[in-house]
């Protein structure tokens, strides 16, 4: 969103996935992290557990694994970015096509999230998948790509 602010004329569209235009981070989620920087993976892999829960169990200890490989740290340092993170009082002034989508059991970028996005930007095309969460490209991967097919072929 940032990008098309700046850099309008470089874009043709933008698809705005489970994001909003300003994002808070859970401070328990935050807690978590710090903690396992300290070692404490225990909360942590807790939240990871929740937030994959829809997955397969195959795939969520894969991206647990993969989580721990690369170490909180770096989790920590992303979401302290995204916890400041806030264009509420410019998202209005994205002027091109956005297409903003998000499952409706994100816990992480709720519903309102991209209703605020369909809301605030001019002519921006609203999708919310059932059944999926924050990970709805890995919970919904047709639905998605679906909608993204959409969007595109409509520009």
């Amino acid at each position: 969103m940032t990008y098309a602010l700046k850099y309008a004329s470089n874009l043709r569209a933008v698809i705005l996935a489970a994001t909003g235009a300003r994002l808070r981070v859970d401070t328990r989620y935050l807690s978590s992290l710090e903690k396992a920087t300290r070692g404490d993976l225990g909360d942590w892999i807790e939240w990871m557990k929740k937030s994959y829960s829809l997955l397969p169990q195959e795939e969520t200890e894969s991206l647990i694994k993969k989580q721990l490989e690369i170490g909180p740290r770096a989790q920590l340092n992303d979401f302290l970015c995204c916890d400041k993170f806030d264009i509420m009082d410019r998202v209005q002034e994205i002027r091109v096509p956005a297409l903003a989508i998000c499952g409706d059991h994100d816990i992480m970028t709720p519903v309102k999230y991209t209703n605020y996005l369909a809301e605030k930007i001019p002519g921006a095309k609203k999708v919310i998948l059932e059944g999926a969460t924050h990970l709805l490209f890995l919970i919904k991967p047709d639905a998605f790509n679906h909608s993204l097919d959409e969007f595109i072929k409509n520009l």
